[in-house]
């Protein structure tokens, strides 16, 4: 069943990545028009006890003006990964604050995808020629040469 419709919900630009916050009550949306948006679900009951759900925007988030390209959220839903261009950055889902920035050599490939190893403190990232695993409790990483790219 239909719950809401949001039509352009990041202008005339393309939807780049949809993700759920794991409590299933949030999510997150990145495009092509350089924000990510962060989305939550609200209930209203009306005069006949039916409660109605809809999804509305409660947050806009951007990085220096960069294409944003991909979002992650962690397993426990503490933490939000934004790829811009050829940096990764790190939110707070709840308030949008960011926590920290990593970049992603080499500075001429962007971040492609980007996905966090479920209940660790490790990020994978990748670009068209390399794939990198960060640790975030250090915020290093290990590169590795895709072959054949």
């Amino acid at each position: 069943m239909l719950n809401t419709r949001i039509d352009c919900p990041h202008g005339s630009h393309e939807v780049t990545s949809l993700v759920f916050h794991p409590n299933g009550k949030a999510a997150i949306t990145a495009g092509n028009d350089k924000r990510f948006r962060t989305w939550k679900m609200s209930q209203t009951v009306d005069r006949s006890s039916t409660v109605s759900s809809s999804w509305n925007c409660q947050s806009v988030g951007f990085f220096r003006e960069y294409q944003s390209r991909d979002a992650a959220i962690s397993s426990d839903g503490s933490l939000l990964a934004v790829a811009f261009q050829q940096m990764v950055t790190l939110w707070d889902p709840a308030t949008n604050q960011l926590h920290q920035t990593l970049c992603h050599p080499p500075p001429d490939c962007p971040v492609l995808g980007l996905d966090f190893i479920r209940n660790s403190h490790f990020l994978v990232t990748f670009t068209r020629t390399h794939l990198y695993v960060w640790n975030l409790l250090t915020c290093s990483g290990i590169g590795h040469v895709i072959n054949g790219m």
